[in-house]
């Protein structure tokens, strides 16, 4: 029933239960409100997830959060008495919305992805929700940025084989530090070193984008291979042999006409190591191929082919020191 003031027996009694959740009369959870239910879980979770992932940093911003939620019911309380209209209980129900949703926007923002599946001195291979498998090259990472019906994305650090499950309604892509790979269903290599992208499509179909312009993009062919340099050009794709991009999943590198200090480069993702030679050295065009299977005898055998050694100043830096 309605009284001459106009509010239902019902939205009175939940003005009541509200004002006694405020002044801690009632626990929050015995309140049967969808609203004032939501909350609650929602600040449980959070400070579940808090002492477990959430810094101290992280943890005084949800105080002050918390803080103001509860100075903006307080203050709301006495107005909605005085003004007697379950109206404000909405603004009060509006205002805690936002700080919440507010919050939400912070954790969502602040707390980093963790790494789907990481690669330390061993080769690792991991399969994908959809049956995707990915093979991660040695001190490579590759994060879940975005699972839907209708997209997949995901975020690769260092380098890694995929072969991509075909399925026409959704959307396959890998996000590098300065472009991302759009795929269906293909097998492909693509790599990220020196803030630059490198890839090369076996089979199927494959488009490079540049993240700073997303019309600044090339379709590759099978047999194909394109580079994103860090300025954010994108090289014409070129004809590659597969091997040459391929091969570390066999534990060695085939190169034709590299520079020594390319393959320095790849040495020292491949072991998570600094290589120091002179511009004559780095300069060297060789052809070939080198064991990956232990780092002193990659590094041995090709100090021997460049007439010298590698000799090491600390666990991770290698300088090549010339034969006399």
């Amino acid at each position: 029933m309605n009284r001459p003031d106009n509010i239902s027996d019902q939205n009175r009694q939940l003005a009541r239960e509200f004002n006694r959740r405020l002044s801690g009369s009632i626990p929050s959870g015995d309140l049967d409100d969808p609203l004032i239910s939501s909350l609650n879980a929602f600040k449980e979770s959070e400070l579940a997830v808090q002492s477990e992932r959430v810094s101290s940093s992280k943890r005084n911003c949800w105080n002050q959060i918390k803080e103001n939620i509860d100075h903006s019911s307080k203050q709301k309380k006495t107005a909605f008495y005085r003004l007697g209209s379950i109206k404000h209980l909405g603004k009060i129900a509006a205002a805690i919305t936002i700080s919440v949703i507010l919050s939400i926007y912070y954790f969502q923002m602040q707390v980093p992805h963790q790494p789907l599946a990481a690669a330390d001195n061993m080769i690792e291979t991991v399969t994908l929700r959809d049956g995707s498998t990915v093979t991660l090259r040695p001190h490579s990472t590759l994060f879940e940025n975005q699972i839907s019906d209708q997209t997949h994305i995901y975020k690769l650090e260092g380098e890694a084989y995929f072969d991509v499950t075909k399925a026409k309604k959704r959307k396959f892509v890998v996000k590098t530090v300065n472009g991302s790979v759009e795929v269906l269903g293909t097998e492909f290599n693509l790599r990220t070193w020196n803030n630059s992208t490198d890839v090369y499509l076996k089979t199927g179909s494959l488009r490079l984008s540049s993240t700073r312009n997303n019309e600044t993009s090339v379709l590759l062919s099978p047999g194909e291979f394109s580079s994103l340099t860090m300025d954010h050009t994108i090289l014409t794709p070129q004809h590659a042999e597969e091997e040459q991009f391929t091969s570390w999943k066999n534990s060695e590198i085939i190169f034709i006409n590299r520079s020594a200090e390319s393959i320095f480069i790849e040495l020292e993702h491949h072991y998570s190591i600094s290589i120091i030679a002179p511009d004559s050295v780095n300069d060297e065009i060789l052809g070939g191929s080198l064991s990956l299977e232990n780092k002193k005898q990659s590094l041995d055998n090709l100090g021997t082919v460049l007439g010298g050694s590698f000799t090491s100043s600390d666990n991770n830096t290698y300088e090549f020191i010339p034969s006399e």
